[in-house]
């Protein structure tokens, strides 16, 4: 793995990484190797330039070759069963109301709100919703064309921007889901979502070390810290191609 793909997550969690940093430092040290000597370096290295990135003296973006990754991964986005197969057991975690048809769920009852889906990416939750009075898409990555022309059908609007620098107001509610390991700064994008609705409905995969595509490494005690209300749920999948830890919840913000 890449180094720099440890960045994004040492940035916004160098304090935790510097307690965790030097108690392995530590540890390692005492077994007085030429390889144990080799990691603790490394270990050090690491915590002096989080150190850096977070004082501002220094600048380290890897996020544009994460985007051209996951532009990648969709391709021409015809065929995003994969994907999409697990929307249904999101859904179900952040609790949204399920319309059966016959024995599986084919949509989810949105009961007349307007939704913002912060990294929806071109096969958003949105499209398997009924009853939505409006929604839209706010992602960093510009998707074909078509993609579009079906969110337009759908009473969707799209707009390619960060979420980083998302600047909405006045929606019912906010999803996020499977994002938020891909952006830059995990603050920012929760923070601007808080502001954008009163409900928030979130669902994100737990303890995954960063890797291509993915900079942030979620927990959590990280989470809960940002979104500074009770009620999340922690999660163990195995099913429908959803196999790990997830973090779930409805989070209902107080905007009077």
């Amino acid at each position: 793995m890449k180094a720099g793909y440890h960045m994004g997550w040492l940035t916004n969690n160098v304090q935790i990484f510097k307690s965790y940093g030097d108690k392995c430092y530590e540890k390692i040290i005492e077994t007085e190797t030429p390889q144990a000597e080799r990691v603790a370096s490394t270990i050090k290295k690491m915590i002096s330039v989080g150190d850096l990135i977070k004082n501002k003296q220094i600048n380290y973006s890897i996020h544009s070759d994460d985007l051209e990754f996951e532009k990648k991964f969709w391709g021409n986005c015809v065929n995003t069963f994969a994907e999409e197969e697990k929307q249904y057991i999101y859904g179900r975690c952040m609790n949204l109301k399920e319309l059966r048809n016959g024995w599986r769920v084919a949509w989810f009852d949105v009961e007349n709100k307007s939704i913002l889906d912060i990294g929806g990416g071109p096969s958003s939750m949105l499209l398997k919703c009924k009853n939505l009075k409006k929604g839209k898409v706010c992602d960093p990555i510009n998707y074909p064309e078509w993609t579009k022309q079906r969110y337009k059908i759908h009473n969707i609007d799209v707009e390619y921007v960060h979420g980083e620098k998302i600047n909405e107001k006045g929606w019912d509610e906010v999803w996020i889901y499977n994002c938020l390991q891909h952006v830059e700064n995990v603050e920012k994008v929760i923070n601007n979502a808080k502001r954008s609705a009163s409900v928030l409905r979130i669902f994100e995969w737990l303890d995954l070390p960063p890797h291509e595509g993915h900079p942030q490494m979620l927990t959590k005690a990280y989470l809960d810290n940002i979104i500074g209300m009770s009620g999340s749920n922690v999660v163990k999948l195995q099913e429908h191609g959803c196999f790990g830890t997830a973090y779930c919840g409805v989070f209902k913000f107080n905007k009077s």
